[in-house]
């Protein structure tokens, strides 16, 4: 089914906006981003939130959700036909030590340091 990208953008912005007026924080993640800041049509809009899968459930309510991966943190919110859904997705909770039994170890997802960028001149 092909979606208008301007309603698609509209409905994204409106998800944002909801998260947010409730008290979460919001932003748009991934693809959409890379593509708004190249100026290309975002072929899909994802959001990264704080709020917990059912909160977003909630807030959004049933008719109008789809828990497509709730137990990794991830619901669909349907918007109207022409805007298509936008994946609303928890925050991973990266703590920086994680203890194992009597022994601590740094979390293996969180790099000791960043890696100095490649220049090309």
């Amino acid at each position: 089914m092909k979606f208008d990208h301007a309603e698609q953008r509209r409905f994204a912005v409106a998800v944002v906006r909801q998260l947010r007026d409730a008290g979460y924080v919001a932003y748009w993640a991934g693809g959409c981003v890379r593509d708004e800041l190249l100026n290309r049509t975002p072929k899909d809009y994802d959001v990264a939130t704080n709020a917990r899968p059912e909160q977003v459930q909630a807030l959004f309510g049933e008719r109008r959700t789809l828990a497509i991966g709730a137990a990794f943190g991830v619901i669909a919110v349907l918007g109207p036909k022409p805007a298509g859904t936008v994946e609303v997705t928890t925050f991973a909770a990266m703590p920086s030590i994680a203890t194992v039994g009597d022994r601590s170890r740094s979390n293996t997802r969180t790099p000791k340091r960043m890696p100095a960028a490649a220049t090309s001149r």
